[in-house]
Parts: C-alpha cells; sequence; structure tokens
C-alpha cells in the first residue's frame, strides 16, 4: 500500500533525480549557515554588525516606529474612544473612501454600502469581466 494506494506492486512515485546542490542544502540548518556568513567577516573592522537570523527587529534602533506614530498609538489607547468594535454598517470615514476610490464603478444607488460590499461588488465585477472577456 504505498503511497496510499491499494496495489503493493503499484510504482513508487518518483519526482525525479536529487539534485546534489538541494541535498546538500537540506543537510544545513540556517544556524550554521549564519555561523559560516560570520566567519567570514573581518575582525578588524571596528564597524558593528546586525545579527542575522536574530529575527527581532525592536532589538535594533534603526528600526524603530517614528516617534509621532508612537505617540499616535499611545494617545489614542489612552482616550479609550477607540476600545471597541467598528458598527456593523462600518466606519463612516473608512466606506467614504471606499465609495469614492470605486465612484466610476459602481452604480449611484450602492453609494451608501459599507466597505466589504464595495470589495464584494468590485471582485464580482471584475469576475463578470473575466467571463465576459473569454467567452
Amino acid at each position: 500500500m504505498e503511497n496510499g494506494g491499494g496495489d503493493a506492486s503499484a510504482a513508487a512515485w518518483r519526482f525525479g533525480a536529487a539534485n546534489p546542490a538541494m541535498e546538500a542544502a537540506r543537510s544545513q540548518s540556517i544556524r550554521a549557515l549564519v555561523y559560516r556568513v560570520y566567519a567570514c567577516l573581518d575582525r578588524g573592522d571596528a564597524r558593528s554588525v546586525a545579527p542575522l537570523g536574530h529575527g527581532d527587529p525592536a532589538a535594533f534602533a534603526c528600526f524603530r516606529a517614528a516617534p509621532a506614530a508612537t505617540g499616535a498609538v499611545v494617545a489614542a489607547a489612552a482616550s479609550g474612544a477607540h476600545n471597541s468594535y467598528a458598527p456593523a454598517a462600518g466606519i463612516a470615514e473608512a466606506c467614504s473612501l471606499c465609495d469614492n476610490a470605486f465612484a466610476g464603478e459602481i452604480p449611484d444607488a450602492l453609494h451608501n454600502c459599507t466597505a466589504l460590499d464595495v470589495a464584494y461588488l468590485k471582485n464580482n465585477n471584475l469576475d463578470r469581466r473575466r467571463h465576459s472577456t473569454v467567452a
């Protein structure tokens, strides 16, 4: 029952000959590759080196959020004005932006729909256009 088939004599799956480069790459871990790169560094160079494979950008000053962005998030959280779900009908500003963005593509009767409605209509219209051009 190789590969889930009922016939034991069925041929095994064959995905082609093994690529030696891929086989060699498979045998190495990311950590081993990072250490190989570090081994190539000039130890006499005084410049700092960003650690590869670290994964957390918060540890480096060059990846910090702009103070204005951080302040805006803190102010919004501290105000308590944004500690709730959006209304079911959508946020008026978002609806208005979508309404303006797709003004030429959506009938006037639908200009008060939610952002999700706009996305749904937009995708369905694109699907209809694709099918109509093929036929």
